[in-house]
């Protein structure tokens, strides 16, 4: 569609491609037996969305916490091609749901071809004149710091749903107008949590067990309907 974030309701589709029917009855089955069950429960069992949502910008959050703690970068710097940050949503997995040791956690990090760690970044030394590299006159030892606010800032931004931020994600995948206002709900959940965790705050929605199965059914569900958009 011409403008990504609204898009006419005959541009999502209804129903997955027949090669997944069968894992999708089987993921419905799961979220159906815990609705099921959730609705003699407490409310936050229901909140299914919510809690994936948090805990997602929870994960991302602690993972962008301890690179910058340990002097990493995930790849942030500017060349004459401009500015680079391998810190955003497309350089996430979802783990397999039975991950060995995942601690509740649904997300691992990767992509770091282009990181480095403070003791060998070289870009203090230089400067950008135009579209050229020049050697700097004195080391800017404030720049190390500065890139690591930006990436920190680049990682949130493709949460959040800017789609101008990274080239890495363009948060195009079709939405039906109706669905607006909860997505942008829930990404204001995800950008939170984000803060929370990178600010070292414990977790206001903790890891639930007991979501971790329909979590995940959700989350193929969601990875089926989405199998064909270009992230």
């Amino acid at each position: 569609t011409k403008n990504p974030i609204e898009a006419s309701d005959d541009a999502y589709p209804k129903t997955p491609d027949t090669a997944w029917a069968k894992l999708w009855t089987k993921c419905q089955r799961v979220l159906e037996d815990h609705y099921s069950k959730a609705a003699d429960s407490t409310a936050a069992a229901v909140a299914l969305l919510p809690y994936i949502y948090y805990r997602f910008g929870y994960e991302c959050g602690t993972i962008q916490r301890a690179l910058t703690d340990n002097g990493v970068s995930w790849g942030t710097y500017e060349d004459p091609l401009g500015y680079h940050c391998n810190a955003h949503a497309n350089n996430l997995v979802l783990l397999t749901e039975d991950a060995k040791n995942h601690n509740g956690t649904f997300l691992a990090p990767l992509d770091f071809d282009m990181s480095f760690m403070q003791g060998n970044f070289v870009f203090s030394h230089y400067v950008m004149d135009g579209k050229k590299i020049k050697k700097a006159a004195k080391k800017d030892d404030g720049k190390w710091s500065t890139y690591l606010k930006q990436e920190v800032t680049g990682f949130l931004k493709t949460l959040s749903g800017d789609m101008g931020s990274s080239t890495g994600v363009t948060n195009v995948s079709p939405l039906p107008k109706n669905m607006l206002p909860l997505k942008i709900a829930l990404r204001d959940v995800m950008a939170k949590a984000f803060w929370t965790a990178y600010s070292k705050e414990k977790a206001e929605i903790e890891v639930d067990p007991k979501l971790r199965a329909p979590a995940y059914a959700m989350l193929k569900m969601a990875l089926i309907m989405t199998s064909k958009c270009i992230a």
